[in-house]
């Protein structure tokens, strides 16, 4: 059996970078510290073995390898977070709150 070293949680700080072009910003915005999610996205790179930013100061651009796996992380992260979803419902089929969702947006033009 293969284990698979993405975990959700990497797809949400990801897809935080990739909306806030920074780490600080990111972080902010998730209520983690800045480093974790440097951390965390250094690993990310690492495991996937892929540059997924370019670092331009503190100014933070996906690369086009980034820009690939920010269209497959978004999709990742909704199957996902259904399954947990669904696993964590005591009843099948019977899931209750708000689940509130934002989506990245992707600009096609230069």
């Amino acid at each position: 059996m293969t284990h698979d070293p993405l975990e959700i949680r990497h797809l949400r700080y990801f897809l935080a970078v990739a909306e806030a072009g920074s780490f600080s910003r990111a972080a902010d915005r998730l209520g983690i510290s800045q480093p974790a999610i440097s951390q965390q996205m250094r690993d990310l790179e690492a495991g996937l073995r892929v540059s997924l930013f370019q670092r331009r100061g503190k100014r933070i651009l996906l690369t086009s390898t980034g820009m690939i796996f920010q269209e497959h992380a978004t999709a990742r992260f909704f199957v996902r977070s259904r399954i947990s979803f669904r696993n964590s419902s005591s009843e099948p089929g019977q899931l209750r709150g708000a689940l509130h969702l934002g989506v990245v947006p992707i600009s096609t033009w230069r």
